[in-house]
């Protein structure tokens, strides 16, 4: 893992009471990673904007044209409502998956081809 997760796995099945998550919130962060001599990213994961009822997500990964040992990550976390109604537990759950899957995608790297010709 890059940076720690936002959310957290709900457990499955139904639920009783409601969900509360304590405060609405407004998250953003920016991170840039620099990557070590001759190592570029090769493939970085697609954005993600995700919506519903209880907020709204974003990542984007992307590189710096200037620096091509560079990966940077922003995301943006809105939570709405800081109490969601039993009934909706099932949604809730669904979005903050969704979260998790879009944080857990890899970015892969690759090594330049070292001088003596071992590879890398």
């Amino acid at each position: 893992e890059f940076v720690a997760p936002w959310v957290h796995s709900l457990p499955p099945g139904p639920r009783r009471t409601p969900v509360l998550l304590k405060f609405r919130q407004r998250r953003s962060q920016r991170f840039v990673f620099r990557l070590p001599p001759g190592f570029a990213p090769r493939r970085l994961p697609e954005p993600t904007e995700l919506a519903s009822r209880f907020g709204r997500y974003r990542l984007a990964w992307g590189g710096d044209p200037g620096r091509p040992d560079t990966v940077v990550l922003e995301r943006t976390l809105v939570l709405e409502e800081p109490r969601v109604a039993a009934a909706e537990y099932a949604a809730l759950r669904e979005f903050f998956d969704a979260i998790i899957a879009a944080e857990a995608r890899p970015v892969l790297v690759r090594g330049a081809a070292r001088v003596d010709g071992a590879g890398g």
